[in-house]
């Protein structure tokens, strides 16, 4: 029974005996989302929003362009 419980329910699990465990979990949940978050976080940079506007129809488009971050192939290789 207990392990079922600590398995399928760590987070909420409510006996006493549980709890040092509950903690445990919950920094190991905010770990693995705040290493992820770092590891992804140069993606954000590997693309740039230009906006070009057409001088003839006066169109304007909204495009994504790759930066010179996701260009270089030394970042692309690591």
């Amino acid at each position: 029974m207990q392990r079922h419980l600590a398995w399928c329910a760590p987070l909420t699990h409510a006996w006493t005996y549980i709890e040092p465990t509950r903690s445990r979990a919950r920094r190991a949940v905010v770990l693995v989302w705040l290493m992820s978050v770092l590891y992804n976080l140069p993606r954000f940079f590997e693309r740039n929003i230009v906006v070009v506007t057409d001088p003839v129809s006066n169109v304007t488009s909204v495009r994504v362009c790759k930066s010179a971050l996701r260009q270089n192939v030394a970042y692309i290789l690591v």
